[in-house]
């Protein structure tokens, strides 16, 4: 079915808000215009000028204000505007390892990690918040597209200590993707540095090999070839954006569902402007890149013990290769089970 494998969009709503700003010593004297615009970098003076005759008061009076106003130090202004308030549809927190410091979990196929500019709620670090409490953060991030293993850090110390294992490069990742084309080779390792494509329409959107950009190397292995398609098992050993993407693609065998490194970058800007539809669907097989972080595995920074973990392939990617290779998913022979040790 058309679109069943990503989530339902994001129901929203428009609130009104406010937010305060308050004349520090150092900031008195100045005009109101200036003083808010360098509070509200980004925005405009003209959209300044009209909050400011139309949303803006000091706090306990409505008396309207001009943009000339001089301010003085300790006044306190409140701006009352409104803003979308997007809320993700629920979903159930399926943990695959939980101690006092660390909780991983297995992150469904377009779920939000974390809200984004626009106002989210209900995004999956804000169901860890409710499950652990106190400021949970991400060892490292996975986009929405993407499902699988994902490791967070139930307190600062923790968060400090993972950090620094990525960092180092201490943590091993393990990744399988569903692939066009039959992958020649049945291992190798693809060692191509990756930046920018300032030539693409997409601002995201970044290419390998060029001189100058930032090292990065996968490993690979061709793990199934199936009616033209390969499920490839990827162990990336830098950690840049969108790096399994750009090097297979890199290599000719972009992953199905990939709307920037696909077939052709318009695909994308059709699904921003337009979201997903048939077009998309006849073009690139899934309505969402196939990528699932599969596996995991470091010494906790805590206890010193060596943990592992591992996620089998998600619905829809198994799916797509029953139906491609004419045989059921569990007659391949995959490295992979939903496990945990410690």
């Amino acid at each position: 079915m058309l679109g069943a494998n990503l989530r339902k969009s994001p129901e929203s709503e428009r609130v009104t808000a406010n937010i305060a700003f308050t004349v520090s010593p150092g900031e008195g004297g100045q005009r109101l215009d200036r003083f808010l615009t360098l509070k509200m970098r980004g925005l405009s003076r003209s959209r300044v000028t009209s909050f400011i005759k139309n949303d803006l008061r000091m706090e306990s009076s409505d008396a309207a204000l001009k943009p000339s106003r001089i301010v003085r130090a300790d006044e306190t202004y409140v701006l009352r505007y409104e803003k979308t308030v997007k809320t993700e549809p629920d979903f159930p927190l399926s943990i695959l390892f939980e101690d006092e410091n660390l909780l991983i979990i297995d992150k469904p196929p377009g779920q939000l990690v974390h809200p984004t500019r626009t106002s989210v709620k209900n995004t999956l670090i804000d169901r860890v918040r409710e499950h652990a409490g106190g400021a949970p953060c991400l060892a490292h991030r996975l986009d929405r597209e993407t499902s699988g293993i994902l490791v967070i850090a139930k307190n600062s110390e923790a968060a400090r200590l993972m950090g620094n294992m990525f960092k180092a490069h201490k943590v091993r990742k393990t990744y399988r993707a569903i692939v066009f084309g039959d992958m020649d080779e049945d291992s190798g390792v693809i060692d191509m540095p990756i930046g920018r494509d300032t030539r693409s329409a997409v601002a995201v959107k970044q290419m390998a090999g060029k001189a100058g950009f930032a090292q990065a190397v996968t490993r690979f292995e061709a793990e199934s070839r199936f009616g033209g398609f390969t499920l490839a098992r990827l162990m990336p050993e830098t950690g840049r954006l969108h790096q399994i993407r750009v090097h297979m693609a890199h290599i000719g065998h972009p992953l199905v569902g990939d709307k920037i490194y696909g077939p052709d970058e318009r695909l994308y800007l059709e699904f921003i402007e337009n979201g997903f539809t048939p077009r998309h669907l006849d073009i690139l097989l899934m309505d969402r890149h196939a990528l699932h972080a599969s596996e995991i595995e470091f010494v906790h920074p805590v206890t010193g013990a060596q943990v592992s973990v591992g996620s089998p392939l998600p619905p829809d990617m198994a799916e797509f290769m029953t139906r491609h290779s004419g045989c059921p998913i569990a007659s391949i022979s995959l490295k992979i089970s939903k496990n945990a040790s410690i």
